[in-house]
């Protein structure tokens, strides 16, 4: 099979109707779906599509995520509950801070000192939802707040 062909299946999930791409992922798969959204559903399949071409992990690989999953600890609460019925679970953003940490960074010479805490960050009595919002206040343009506090390099990805 061609990339062309790979990049038309792929192109084709687009147009497809969740029931449609829930048949697909079975035909694909080889079993139904857990999960029936849409976002989910094409990017599964994409990856499978792909795989099939291009090949997909290793058998290595694999291995090391069955144990890597076998060691989490996920709460997800009763199936048979509504959503409204489940306790809530703090969601970490990646690479988040954590609550105490503080940072500080030399600007126009004042020393800016920032904490991180359960809401987001702290600077001058107020609290701020991302490191780029106290950039914002603190120098009145935007910036990328883990540039600006030298968490990153430009051109990092991370």
């Amino acid at each position: 099979m061609s990339s062309k062909t790979v990049l038309a299946r792929v192109r084709a999930l687009e147009r497809m109707t969740v029931a449609e791409l829930a048949e697909e992922y079975e035909r694909v798969v080889g079993k139904p779906p857990r999960i029936k959204r849409r976002d989910f559903l094409r990017r599964e399949l994409a990856w499978h599509i792909q795989a099939e071409v291009y090949g997909g992990l290793t058998e290595d690989t694999e291995r090391r995520l069955d144990e890597i999953i076998a060691t989490l600890n996920v709460p997800l609460g009763n199936a048979l509950t509504t959503s409204r019925e489940r306790p809530r679970v703090a969601r970490q953003r990646g690479n988040a801070l954590a609550v105490g940490t503080t940072l500080t960074r030399a600007y126009k010479g004042d020393e800016v000192r920032v904490t991180a805490v359960e809401a987001g960050f702290e600077w001058g009595g107020v609290v701020y939802p991302s490191l780029s919002a106290v950039a914002k206040a603190v120098t009145g343009s935007k910036w990328n707040g883990k540039l600006f506090f030298g968490l990153t390099k430009r051109g990092n990805s991370r």
